[in-house]
């Protein structure tokens, strides 16, 4: 998957809680970080993997575990 539609799903279930679906111009608030996990081949995203992603991008205590499930369900295809 690219980095855009990664970002894109980030920004939508805003699992981190920026806000950033609910403020303008901050379309690209997970552009980063999902740069980072588009370089993770899928066969080796484990929820964990995708997890640590946003644990070092963001303090772990404002990750919605709730929104990472859905996120990462939407980037590889499957359910957790």
């Amino acid at each position: 998957m690219t980095p855009d539609r990664i970002s894109a799903i980030l920004y939508r279930h805003d699992p981190a809680n920026t806000g950033c679906n609910v403020c303008e111009d901050m379309e690209d608030e997970y552009d980063r970080i999902a740069s980072a996990i588009a370089e993770i081949p899928l066969a080796q995203l484990s929820f964990e993997a995708f997890r640590a992603v946003l644990v070092d991008a963001f303090f772990e205590d404002a990750l919605s575990g709730e929104d990472l499930k859905k996120s990462y369900a939407e980037i590889v295809g499957v359910g957790v």
